[in-house]
């Protein structure tokens, strides 16, 4: 039995691990599949590289390296007492977390493993890092920040109380989601609301695109919505007239617009008169006709996404 995040590789070399400790690696020369010796007969859940080196880990506190040069899996001596759930390297430094806060990081330069206090009891699902530059998220809208000036983890407000489990980013710019939620920070402590319709259990940045795999199946977000901090909903379908709509829409009272405020996008899904098309990505531009209410007309036959 193989978990999910449980096949990753560098180069060639492609590993997939699962119940018991079973370790399997694809050999590129014969195609074919081959068991591994594992120090461990816990589960293991997943497995992280960061393009130079590969650990496994899991159940009961198990985490595993793989040793290039004498090509074998050593496990490691960690003081962790909880299962673990995802990992984060940033050169030959290591974090990992998992339930119940758990938090262990890997000193190089005293070459062992030690525990970090993350304030919070907690499961933590999920770690992204550029750099020091490090985020960790969880159950009960749980969001980390490390600070690499302390070494201390530092509770930040999501504005959610939904279990996160998925992660990215890049630079100081994160994207947090989870449980009817999708969260956005570019400032390394003010998190905005994005949607909170969605059930997404899956992120990557991908050609500047946003993914997401999500209840309501696999969406991409085209130029995600960096400079809008704001959840937008569809107040009323104004309009449905030679194929093109006029919609109005809601800003939530987190955002403050300016007179001359305007964005390029729109992500909600709407419905365009009783048919079953759909528009899952409108291209327009936002005029401000209130203090919190906008008008825009997008033209359906134009934006490329629409689907019968």
């Amino acid at each position: 039995m193989l978990f999910r995040s449980s096949i990753n590789g560098i180069g060639d070399d492609v590993w997939a691990v699962g119940a018991e400790g079973s370790i399997v690696h694809f050999n590129a020369k014969s195609g074919q599949w081959d068991q591994q010796v594992s120090p461990t007969t816990f589960d293991l859940t997943a497995l992280y590289t960061n393009g130079n080196e590969m650990w496994a880990f899991g159940t009961h506190e198990a985490v595993l390296h793989y040793n290039a040069r004498v090509h074998q899996w050593e496990a490691q001596h960690t003081k962790a007492t909880y299962s673990l759930r995802a990992m984060y390297a940033n050169g030959k430094s290591v974090w990992v977390v998992g339930d119940a806060g758990t938090i262990i990081y890997y000193d190089s330069t005293k070459k062992r493993w030690q525990e970090q206090t993350s304030s919070t009891k907690n499961n933590l699902n999920v770690i992204y890092g550029t750099g020091n530059n490090i985020w960790a998220a969880g159950d009960k809208g749980t969001i980390l920040h490390y600070d690499p000036s302390n070494g201390r983890w530092v509770s930040t407000v999501s504005n959610t109380t939904g279990d996160l489990a998925a992660i990215c980013g890049t630079g100081s710019e994160v994207w947090v989601a989870g449980d009817s939620c999708l969260l956005y920070c570019n400032d390394g402590e003010n998190w905005h609301l994005l949607d909170n319709g969605s059930s997404i259990s899956h992120l990557d940045l991908i050609n500047n695109d946003l993914w997401a795999t999500s209840s309501m199946g696999i969406f991409r977000i085209t130029k995600p919505p960096r400079m809008l901090p704001c959840l937008i909903k569809v107040k009323e379908l104004v309009a449905a007239n030679s194929g093109k709509i006029t919609l109005q829409l809601m800003f939530d009272s987190s955002f403050t617009p300016t007179a001359n405020f305007q964005n390029s996008i729109f992500l909600e899904t709407v419905p365009v008169g009783q048919s079953s098309k759909t528009i899952s990505t409108l291209y327009g531009v936002f005029q401000q006709t209130g203090s919190q209410t906008f008008e825009t007309e997008f033209d359906p036959n134009q934006s490329g996404e629409g689907s019968e």
